[in-house]
C-alpha cells in the first residue's frame, strides 16, 4: 500500500510540472467538488488563529482512496504552524470528506490573507481519477493585544 501511495504521489507531481491539473481558487461548478472552509476568525496578534477545510466530493464522485491529499498552508501577515498537511493529518483520516484544522499565528495587526494550497486525486463514478491542485483563500481582521 505504501508503495502504491508513492507511485501516486510521483504521478501526481509528474501530471503538475506536465501542466495536466487545473488551478482555480473557487472550483469550477462541473469541477465535481467543492471546497468547503470556515469562516476566517477575528484574531488577537501574537494569539494563534485556526480555520477549518474540507474537500467535498459531489456528484458521485470521490476522493482516491489510498491517494495523496496535501495540503499546504502559507500566508501572509500570518504564519503556519505546519507547512504541510498529509491525509493522515486532518481530523479523521479514514473519512470520506477530510477535514482539516489549519492553525496560523498573526504577526501583524489588520488583515492578514491565508491560503492553502490543496492536490488531490478526484474520481469519477466510472473510476477513473484525475489529479487536482486548487486554492482556498481567507482573509482575517487581527487587532493589536489591548495595553495595560
Amino acid at each position: 500500500m505504501k508503495r502504491r501511495a508513492i507511485a501516486l504521489s510521483l504521478a501526481l507531481s509528474f501530471a503538475l510540472a506536465a501542466g495536466v491539473a487545473c488551478r482555480a481558487d473557487e472550483p469550477d461548478p462541473s469541477a465535481g467538488y467543492d471546497l468547503v472552509r470556515s469562516a476566517a476568525p477575528a484574531a488577537q496578534l501574537g494569539h494563534p488563529l485556526s480555520v477549518s477545510l474540507s474537500i467535498v466530493p459531489r456528484d458521485g464522485n470521490h476522493l482516491l482512496k489510498d491517494g495523496p491529499v496535501l495540503v499546504r498552508p502559507s500566508g501572509d501577515g500570518a504564519r503556519p504552524a505546519r507547512a504541510l498537511y498529509h491525509r493522515e493529518d486532518a481530523v479523521d483520516p479514514r473519512a470520506d470528506v477530510p477535514r482539516f484544522e489549519l492553525a496560523f499565528t498573526p504577526e501583524r495587526s489588520g488583515e492578514v490573507h491565508l491560503t492553502a494550497d490543496c492536490t488531490f486525486y478526484l474520481c469519477r463514478p466510472d473510476a477513473r481519477c484525475r489529479p487536482i491542485h486548487t486554492t482556498a483563500a481567507w482573509t482575517a481582521s487581527v487587532t493589536a493585544p489591548p495595553r495595560p
